[in-house]
Formats: C-alpha cells, structure tokens, sequence
C-alpha cells in the first residue's frame, strides 16, 4: 500500500486504506498534483460552519482541465455520546474547489426535497430560472441575491448539474469560490465521479 500524502492521526485503519485506494485512483484517472494553492476558508461555508474541528489537510490540484479545480480534503472530528462517556474520532470528507471568475455572493444548491416543494408553495424562496422548468422541480436554488444567482447559473452549469454523476450533493458558492461534495462515506468511485464533475464545471466557470 503506498503512502497516503495527508495527515491520517486516528483515523480507523479502513478508512486509510480506503484514502489510499482513492489516492492511487486519481492518479491513474487524472493528472494531479499536491498543492497549497487552495485558498477556501471553510467556516464560510453553510456545510462547515458549526464544525469547529474540521480543517483542511491537504488539497490536490486537477491539472487537466481548461480551469483550475482542486479536490480538498477535510478532516473532522466527530464526538458520539455513549452512556456517560463520549466517543471521539477523526474522519475525512472529500470536497471540489473551483474559483469562479467573479463574485456571485451565496448560492445554496442540492436537490429539492419533499419538504424544499411544501415550504415553498407557502412561502416561496426558491430561485427559479425561466424556460427551465426540469431544472426547476429537480433541484433547490436558494442565494442571497437573485440577480447574481441567475448570472452565475448559465444554461450551461444547469445541464451539467442535471447530469450530475452523484447522488447527494450540496453545491456552495460564497463569493468567488464554489465548493461541491457531501458527507457521505468516501469511496473511489465517488471520487472519481467528483472529480469528472469539478473538471466540467470548471471549463464552463
């Protein structure tokens, strides 16, 4: 087994392995590099914000797309609470990074539930792009400003989000920089699909 690049302190012997196999698969799939180029701060991102502990620990470089795109790797901690003690331990989450060309403010987008279609028939939040009516029952827009929001969403991206190779998933645009993953467990066929995915919509930023 080769060595993993990043900082495996307690983390679960499988789940190294696991990083290991993912590692060794890009770089079959993919021309990458170790870089500290990466700029994101986590702690302004929705899906960081109230995990203190969370930090990056590493962050590859995608060279073979027309835009740069980064996948970063995040490492956690997550307590249990079990009877009157707590169980701690350290896992990992995968994320894709694009800096965008300009600064389209706060954009939320996954895929909209039951729940996203009843709050919005009763107090409509949600942005909805015209003559994109697929689009539109598929997936939750929500941003902070409209205007940039539409800007940013060109018919483009949405035809590459609608064909997205993952199930779960939460697109973060804050500002400039857009981050694209979920916490589902790590996999390299989930990787891979991440990374296919970053690499398109960074050719289209």
């Amino acid at each position: 087994m080769e060595k993993f690049p990043f900082d495996t302190y307690r983390i679960d012997p499988e789940q190294v392995k696991i990083l290991d196999e993912i590692y060794s698969a890009l770089k079959s799939a993919f021309s990458v590099e170790l870089t500290n180029e990466n700029s994101i701060e986590l702690k302004s991102f929705d899906a960081f914000s109230n995990l203190k502990e969370a930090k990056i620990v590493g962050t590859l470089l995608i060279n073979n797309t027309e835009r740069v795109c980064h996948l970063v790797f995040v490492k956690l901690l997550t307590n249990i609470p079990l009877y009157r003690d707590i169980v701690s331990y350290y896992n990992y989450q995968v994320w894709g990074s694009i800096t965008m060309k300009r600064d389209f403010g706060r954009i939320l987008i996954r895929r909209e539930t039951f729940v996203d279609k009843i709050l919005n028939s009763m107090h409509p939040f949600e942005v909805h792009f015209e003559n994109d009516a697929a689009f539109n029952r598929k997936f939750c827009v929500v941003a902070n400003d409209e205007k940039k929001a539409v800007s940013a969403m060109t018919t483009d991206l949405r035809d590459e989000l609608k064909n997205i190779p993952i199930e779960d998933f939460t697109v973060e645009i804050v500002r400039e920089f857009l981050l694209v993953g979920n916490n589902k467990p790590l996999t390299p066929e989930y990787i891979i699909n991440l990374t296919r995915f970053v690499s398109s919509l960074a050719s289209l930023s």
